[in-house]
Formats: C-alpha cells, sequence, structure tokens
C-alpha cells in the first residue's frame, strides 16, 4: 500500500538547500535530529549532497511503501532544517518560496507562529518563528453515527426520513423528508 509524501521535486529542493548552505557535519546532526539515521537509511556519501540526497530518497522510498514512520522523519527534516535556516519568514531566503509551493503540491502548508505568542516566560525576548507542517486535506470522517442519530432523531419527529423497519418494502409517505447525501467539494 503506498501513502502520500513528499514528492521527488520537493526532494530535489530539499537536498539543494541544505548540502549547499551546510557542512556535513551541521547536516548529520539535522539528520539525526529527524531520525534518518545512518543505520536505516544509509550512510549516505562522501559529500553532503549525496549525504542528504540518499538519506531522504530512502526514506521517501520506505514512506511510499506504507511506513509512517519514514515519512513522519521527512517532515521533521523539513521542519527542522527550515527551523534553522529561515528565522524571519516575512524576509525569507529566496529558496523559500519554492519550498513552500512544493510542499503545497505535495498536500502539505508550511505555517509559523512567533514563539513569543505561546511563551511568555522567556527570559529571552527574541521573537523567534515556530514552524509546522499542516496537511492541505482533512482525513476521512466516519459520518454512519451522525447520520444514524439524524434519522432516528427525524422518526422520532414524525418527519421519518428511512422507510419503516417494519416493512422492508415500506415507501415513505407524502410527508417524509428526502436527505440529499451527495456532497461537493470545491476547490
Amino acid at each position: 500500500m503506498t501513502m502520500p509524501t513528499l514528492s521527488e521535486p520537493t526532494v530535489g529542493v530539499l537536498v539543494q538547500v541544505a548540502a549547499d548552505e551546510r557542512t556535513y557535519d551541521q547536516l548529520v546532526t539535522i539528520l539525526l535530529r529527524a531520525d534518518l539515521t545512518a543505520e536505516r537509511y544509509g550512510y549516505g556519501g562522501d559529500n553532503e549532497h549525496n549525504l542528504v540526497r540518499n538519506r531522504l530518497l530512502r526514506a521517501r522510498s520506505l514512506a511510499l511503501q506504507g511506513d509512517r514512520e519514514a515519512h513522519h522523519s521527512l517532515l521533521i527534516f523539513v521542519r527542522t532544517l527550515v527551523q534553522q535556516a529561515v528565522p524571519d519568514p516575512y524576509h525569507p531566503p529566496r529558496w523559500f518560496a519554492e519550498l513552500c509551493e512544493s510542499l503545497l503540491a505535495d498536500g502539505y502548508q508550511l505555517t509559523w507562529e512567533n514563539w513569543s505568542e505561546f511563551d511568555s516566560l522567556l527570559s529571552d525576548s527574541s521573537n523567534y518563528p515556530i514552524y509546522r507542517i499542516m496537511p492541505t486535506d482533512s482525513g476521512p470522517v466516519p459520518l454512519a453515527g451522525e447520520i444514524s442519530a439524524l434519522e432516528r432523531d427525524l422518526d422520532l419527529r414524525g418527519c421519518g426520513a428511512t422507510p419503516s423497519r417494519s416493512s422492508p418494502t415500506a415507501k415513505p409517505s407524502s410527508t417524509s423528508v428526502s436527505i440529499n447525501t451527495r456532497s461537493r467539494t470545491w476547490r
């Protein structure tokens, strides 16, 4: 079973941004923080680009096979990289818009809020952002219970939206209410 995860174009942006602006040791630290360990995802390579590319592509491959841990590690890598590289999202580096667009195409939105909005007890008066990666689509919503409750409520009020349970062939009366269960999604 495949699960949606970061696309190859997004991984490409991440590789370029991470490897172009960080040392090998800094990248190893970011990969460790994201739990993209060498033992699980391979050692990567002898230079910055190979290190990041190989680990991210291996994690992406596992995520596509349904590995939620690998997918989560990819998202943590993005957040950690952005947290370190973009101290001010209102004056971001040139690559920031491309990454945001690429994430959006993958079904994720990069959002941020100022830390001071969460913790007024900071001794440091800095106002740095906290980044979050949010899915743009909502997950499936189980409606069976709500629809059953609505049907019961309508039956109790005498607006029988469903045929009588006592007769499988009974037709709704002329006073029954028709419920349209089709929904539309506007984009």
